[in-house]
């Protein structure tokens, strides 16, 4: 949401952290360079004597494969801060569907059948030149039903002035996963299955909802659900920065049958309010994912340094529900959990988790028991560049070690679980962007002419 002309902030995750992990990251964003898996080999030590598993040499760790250049780029000339280059559209099919992946990058559609090992372009689904993203996003793709092989997609508008009391989405498209799919077959894209959506507004509310930026549409005990932003001050904020807004809250919302024509979204309850969340920007850009003990967990974004130096980089923060009625109080992550657009994503339904965003760095956490109470970090540009074979496509050393003062990427990420290997191991897919001119500019040196996007492949090894 932050820097790509969304209005909202994210919270946190509730956990129990080792007090030597907080301690560790904090050291780890302060002192001294990043190394890929995100911390330095006396931090590896730390960590290890500490008895948290969730890294290398210490336990089951996330091994990484070589990144993918995705087949469009953007020109920095018009791509110079984010919008379409943003990573975070990116959407595996569910299981056992989930080797075809469908994202919406730089006005277009692309697609990749084998897990996210190459993609391929959708020529018939490219935006308007104007347009900062495609025609999926900011739309949230979603299961159609009980049906693995078609997603829906959610298109956010915003809250009718006339009547505050319901808010009108639509669906977009839905893309179906046609029997025998070869991989110069995109997903077909039935333009006729459009209807309209309600959201049900709790009493009282007078604000902008925000379909996007915030948690995918998922099943809770029979019901699907959906946490949505609403953002109490409509206009546009302040300058230099969203951070000073400061009214977004986060609500989650149920539907028996988000897929159906006209399907109607029920308030369910109050996740966090801004007033709760602390920070600036209030609770806004979040994801939900029911963890490995059946319940809700929360993490969402309150100051993502938009406006920087303004502005500050703040960890996320977290909240639980046992029933997605009632919702623990926010929790802060440790210092270097941090700070805009939290996706997250269980690789099975017992685990592990692994979470993505960033800034001022391009990360990715795992929990290894699948319930988001300790994290060990991963550096995503270090491992980038690790596996990079072309040169020119590296992040430049400063971002890469976590020492720069600049963003060499939007940290605006997709995470999803892909295909399990050979041998039944957990694997995942994070897409991320290399632009190098989101606010504060990077060097010349460091901003590429041609903004790329990228995916990698990680495989959990317990």
């Amino acid at each position: 949401m932050m820097g790509r002309g969304s209005p909202g902030a994210l919270s946190d995750m509730s956990a129990v952290h080792f007090v030597v992990l907080a301690a560790v990251v904090a050291h780890m964003f302060t002192a001294r360079p990043l190394v890929a898996h995100g911390v330095s080999m006396e931090d590896h030590v730390a960590v290890q004597s500490s008895g948290q598993v969730g890294g290398p040499g210490s336990g089951p760790a996330l091994v990484f494969g070589p990144p993918v250049v995705l087949p469009v780029f953007c020109p920095q000339s018009l791509c110079k801060y984010g919008g379409s280059t943003a990573a975070d559209d990116f959407t595996a099919f569910p299981p056992p569907h989930n080797n075809v992946i469908i994202g919406s990058v730089n006005r277009s559609v692309t697609y990749s059948t084998d897990n996210g090992a190459t993609f391929q372009m959708m020529d018939s689904a490219s935006a308007k030149i104007n347009e900062a993203k495609s025609v999926i996003g900011p739309g949230v793709l979603f299961p159609c039903g009980s049906n693995s092989s078609s997603l829906c997609s959610l298109g956010g508008t915003t809250l009718d002035g006339i009547d505050p009391s319901v808010v009108n989405a639509s669906i977009v498209s839905r893309w179906t996963l046609p029997s025998g799919l070869k991989s110069q077959d995109p997903p077909r894209r039935d333009v006729n299955t459009t209807a309209d959506v309600v959201w049900d507004l709790p009493d009282g509310s007078h604000a902008c909802q925000f379909v996007g930026y915030a948690g995918k549409v998922l099943q809770f005990r029979g019901t699907w659900i959906k946490t949505m932003i609403l953002i109490n001050n409509c206009t546009a904020p302040p300058k230099p920065g969203w951070g000073s807004t400061g009214h977004a809250d986060i609500h989650l919302f149920e539907s028996d049958d988000p897929a159906l024509p006209s399907a109607r979204w029920r308030w369910r309850s109050l996740v966090c309010a801004a007033a709760m969340a602390g920070g600036e920007e209030g609770a806004n850009e979040n994801d939900v994912v029911v963890v490995a003990d059946g319940s809700l967990l929360v993490i969402f974004r309150v100051d993502g340094g938009d406006g920087y130096p303004d502005h500050r980089h703040t960890p996320f923060r977290s909240v639980r529900s046992t029933d997605g009625l009632s919702w623990s109080p926010p929790v802060e992550l440790p210092a270097g959990i941090l700070s805009a657009r939290p996706q997250m994503a269980m690789l099975s339904p017992s685990g592990p988790l692994v979470l993505t965003g960033g800034r001022p760095h391009l990360m990715l956490w795992l929990s290894s028991d699948g319930n988001g109470e300790s994290w060990f970090p991963y550096n995503l540009a270090a491992e980038h560049n690790l596996g990079i074979t072309d040169p020119t496509m590296r992040f430049c050393p400063a971002f890469a070690n976590g020492t720069s003062t600049w963003l060499e990427s939007t940290c605006y990420n997709s995470i999803m679980r892909i295909e399990d290997g050979l041998d039944g191991e957990p694997r995942g897919l994070v897409c991320y962007d290399r632009m190098g001119t989101e606010p504060p500019d990077a060097p010349p040196e460091c901003q590429p002419k041609e903004v790329y996007t990228f995916c990698m492949q990680f495989t959990f090894q317990s």
